[in-house]
C-alpha cells in the first residue's frame, strides 16, 4: 500500500500540480487548503482526501498529518515565515514522517540583503534537522510564472516592462516544480538527502523572453527595462504588500548581476521526473490560450486580459497613468519599522565566495546534472 502524502498549499500553484501528479500515480494525497473553492473541489474530485486549515495554526496542521508518511511544505509570502516553518516542523517531528520536500530559493544564504532570504535559509536547516525525517530541498529560481505579472500589459500595449537589465534567466514552469516535487515524494530513497534546482530547457535574455511573448500572442512585444524605482512604484500601484515589494527589490537586482543565469540550465527536472522540462513558448501558449493556468488555477481572468480591445487597452493605459502619479515606497522605513534583524555583512550571492563554492560543489543543487 502507497503511503500518504500531505500536500500543504494544494490549492496554489506548486502543490496543486504536486498533489494531481501524485494522484495520477495511485498515492494517497491529503490536500492542506485554506478554504473550500473551486480549486479544492477540483482536488476532491480528483481523489484527494480535502483538509482545511492554516499554517499559522499549529493543532489543525498537526490534525492533517494524523496517518501522514510524507509531506510537501511550501511556505506563502508571510513576514510570519518563521512562525509557519516552525509549525510545520514541530508537527512534523511529532508524527515522525519518513520523508519531507519543501520549497526553498537558488539564492538561500545566510548573509543576504533579502530578509525572507535569510529566513530561507534558517528554515532550511531548521527540516535538515528533523530528526526522523529525511528531506529533499527544491531551490527554484525566477518562476517563468513571474513574467505573467504584466501579462496584460505586454497584451494591450506590446511592452514587457520589467526591471531585468540584461539578465539571464532558464524559466521554469510550475508544473515541471510541482512534478519535480511529486518525483522526490514518490521516490525518497532516491532523493533524500538532496538539493535539486529545477529550469527551464533554455537560457534566455529579457528581449528573447519579449520575443516568445510576441510568437505566442501574435503581435510585436518588446522588452522595456525600466528603472528599479520605477518598479518600487509599478508593484505599489498594484497593491503589493511593501514588505513583499523590499524582496522583489532585491531579488531584481540580483536578476540584473546574472544570479538566476549562474549554473543553468540543468537538466534536474527530467533526472527527477523523467520528462523533460517545459519551454517557455509552451508555458505562455498555456497562460494565453489554455482554460487552466496552472493545475487548478482557472485562466480566466488572465485570458480576459489578453483579449485585445479598445477597453482592456485603456484599461492598461490607465494602469500605466496610475503608475507615474504612485510614490515609491520608503523601503529602509519599513526595515527599520519592522526591526528586521541583520547581519554583520550582507552581500549578494555572486558577491559571496560562500554561496558560489556550496552551489558549485558536485552532487548540490542540480549542478551535477548539468
Amino acid at each position: 500500500m502507497k503511503p500518504t502524502i500531505l500536500i500543504t498549499g494544494a490549492s496554489g500553484k506548486t502543490g496543486g500540480s504536486a498533489a494531481l501528479e501524485l494522484l495520477s500515480r495511485g498515492f494517497p494525497v491529503r490536500a492542506f487548503v485554506h478554504r473550500e473553492d473551486s480549486r479544492s473541489q477540483l482536488l476532491r474530485d480528483a481523489g484527494a482526501d480535502v483538509v482545511v486549515g492554516k499554517l499559522d495554526d499549529l493543532a489543525s496542521l498537526s490534525a492533517a498529518m494524523k496517518g501522514v508518511q510524507r509531506a510537501y511544505f511550501v511556505c506563502p509570502w508571510s513576514e510570519n515565515q518563521l512562525d509557519l516553518s516552525l509549525n510545520f516542523a514541530i508537527a512534523a517531528a511529532d508524527h515522525k514522517l519518513e520523508h519531507v520536500v519543501a520549497i526553498s530559493q537558488w539564492l538561500s544564504s545566510p548573509s543576504h540583503h533579502s530578509v525572507a532570504t535569510r529566513r530561507t535559509y534558517l528554515v532550511d536547516r531548521l527540516l535538515r534537522w528533523l530528526p526522523e525525517s529525511s528531506t529533499t530541498l527544491i531551490n527554484v529560481g525566477f518562476f517563468a510564472d513571474n513574467y505573467m505579472a504584466v501579462l496584460g500589459t505586454i497584451s494591450q500595449l506590446g511592452v514587457m516592462p520589467l526591471p531585468l537589465g540584461s539578465g539571464h534567466n532558464a524559466p521554469v514552469s510550475n508544473e515541471d516544480i510541482g512534478r519535480t516535487v511529486a518525483g522526490a515524494l514518490a521516490n525518497p530513497d532516491q532523493h533524500a538527502g538532496k538539493t535539486y534546482r529545477p529550469t527551464g530547457p533554455s537560457l534566455m535574455s529579457p528581449e528573447e523572453i519579449a520575443d516568445t511573448f510576441g510568437r505566442v500572442l501574435g503581435r510585436e512585444v518588446r522588452y522595456s527595462n525600466i528603472s528599479p524605482r520605477m518598479f518600487l512604484k509599478a508593484a505599489r500601484s498594484m497593491s503589493m504588500p511593501t514588505g513583499l515589494i523590499a524582496q522583489l527589490h532585491h531579488y531584481f537586482h540580483e536578476y540584473r548581476m546574472g544570479a538566476f543565469g549562474a549554473g543553468a540550465p540543468n537538466n534536474a527536472v527530467q533526472f527527477v521526473t523523467g520528462r523533460e522540462p517545459e519551454d517557455f513558448d509552451t508555458i505562455t501558449s498555456r497562460y494565453i490560450n489554455s482554460n487552466r493556468v496552472t493545475g487548478l488555477i482557472p485562466a480566466a481572468a488572465l485570458q480576459a486580459r489578453t483579449q485585445r480591445s479598445l477597453g482592456n487597452k485603456v484599461h492598461a493605459i490607465g494602469s500605466m497613468a496610475r503608475l507615474l502619479l504612485t510614490p515609491a515606497p520608503n523601503l529602509k522605513k519599513h526595515e527599520h519599522e519592522r526591526a528586521y534583524p541583520e547581519t554583520r555583512s550582507q552581500s549578494y550571492v555572486l558577491e559571496s565566495s560562500e554561496w558560489t563554492r556550496t552551489h558549485d560543489q558536485p552532487g548540490a543543487f542540480g549542478s551535477y546534472l548539468t
